[in-house]
């Protein structure tokens, strides 16, 4: 049996001040990120909620194109959103579930077919639903 390799993925965070933050990476640029407004922080940096639900959401749309690509389907074009509910209870709870997804294909010159899904059903949802719950 072949032995799978393992991969590591480094970030670095430098405190700025106040609840402001730079997250940084080896060859990648540097993101500001912070609280979000509801637990004092700032509007207009990137939060762990927002980066949260943008790590699933570009796990979800990678996953998407590599079916396309095994499947031999030629995508024009390809965009989704995610929306993460953040509730306040105790242990704390944040959900994320994919809200919006198009994708387009060409099998040929005219040809174009166009799937769009907007606003999942709810056994849809249910695969794409994550839930942390803090202990």
């Amino acid at each position: 049996m072949a032995e799978t390799p393992t991969y590591y993925y480094e970030t670095q965070i430098e405190w700025k001040g106040e609840k402001d933050l730079m997250l940084v990476g080896a060859k990648l640029p540097a993101i500001e990120a912070g609280a979000p407004p509801e637990f004092k922080g700032r509007e207009g940096v990137w939060t762990p909620e927002h980066l949260l639900v943008a790590a699933l959401n570009i796990c979800y749309t990678l996953t998407l194109l590599a079916i396309a690509e095994f499947s031999e389907i030629a995508l024009v074009s390809l965009s989704s959103s995610a929306k993460g509910n953040l509730e306040k209870v105790q242990g704390g709870r944040l959900s994320s579930h994919g809200d919006r997804c198009e994708a387009e294909s060409g099998s040929g010159i005219g040809q174009r077919s166009r799937t769009h899904a907007t606003h999942l059903g709810k056994s849809q949802r249910e695969q794409f639903r994550l839930q942390l719950d803090q202990k």
